[in-house]
């Protein structure tokens, strides 16, 4: 099952809830296809499926929770409700990390600013591990920030810490490949990257290049369906905001003439979208 992704992020609960209906009700051989975007829960989704590949140009990743408020837009979190909110997709990655055999750091870099990692090769085979600032100073490498990769073929995939520990070995012994992310913004991984740091497969730009990833004779694609797509329309904020307002005045309508009328009705029915839609 290949779940195409294409979106700019959605609801922390509902991201949990389509995560644990990957995990616990889809076939095991489920594919994320990033095409072209999948920020924030779109990611947490993505890492959820055993496999990730990506369309030529796209990028994930940004996936910190936020408040926002309609009309006022994006809302600071006090660091009790934020850390509240963070831990359910911690734990998430966490385990997603565990299934994937990706290094647990570089997936909370999708969510904690705090963290900083690098992409490090040892000289004496190419073997590749992610370090952070300290593994470095052990290491006696400089944490050198912004690092660009140079172009490669066939990059490696890299090595989980249990897979490859590091040992008290001289700094010749390794070398620093590229600079992954940095304490002042959240990861975000473009479509070289993700290939690169082990998070995605291959590249698939199109039907035909699924048919060619799985060796399949068939693609049956199931697309949304029109009463989804009503339930999107219904459910954003600026159709919401609609609803409430003609709501109010509606009641209010009705209130200032006697009997029920057609404003009482109109009333009755911007309710009922506002409940059942979502």
């Amino acid at each position: 099952m290949v779940i195409e992704i294409d979106t700019p992020g959605g609801e922390l609960d509902a991201t949990i809830d389509i995560c644990l209906r990957l995990k616990g009700e889809a076939p095991a051989n489920s594919v994320a296809w990033i095409h072209p975007k999948a920020y924030s829960a779109g990611t947490i989704i993505a890492l959820s499926c055993r496999e990730i590949v990506v369309s030529p140009g796209a990028a994930f990743g940004d996936a910190a929770p936020i408040a926002v408020l309609p009309g006022l837009g994006l809302q600071p979190l006090p660091a009790a409700e934020r850390a509240k909110m963070e831990a359910p997709i911690l734990d998430e990655l966490d385990a997603a990390a565990a299934r994937r055999g990706d290094d647990p750091r570089l997936l909370r870099a999708f969510v904690a600013t705090e963290q900083e990692l690098w992409l490090i090769e040892r000289v004496s085979d190419g073997a590749r591990r992610f370090a952070d600032r300290a593994e470095l100073e052990k290491l006696g490498l400089e944490p050198v920030e912004n690092l660009a990769p140079a172009k490669e073929t066939a990059p490696r995939r890299p090595m989980r810490p249990s897979e490859l520990p590091l040992a008290d070995e001289s700094p010749d012994s390794w070398r620093v490949i590229e600079s992954v992310d940095v304490a002042s913004r959240l990861l975000v991984a473009q479509e070289d990257e993700a290939i690169r740091w082990g998070l995605a497969s291959d590249v698939v730009r199109d039907a035909a290049g699924i048919e060619s990833f799985f060796g399949a004779t068939q693609v049956v694609r199931f697309p949304e369906s029109w009463a989804e797509s009503l339930v999107r329309f219904l459910i954003s904020w600026p159709i919401r905001i609609l609803l409430i307002g003609v709501c109010v005045v509606a009641l209010v309508i009705e209130g200032l003439h006697p009997g029920v009328g057609v404003a009482g009705a109109v009333a009755f029915v911007a309710l009922l979208l506002l409940v059942v839609a979502p």
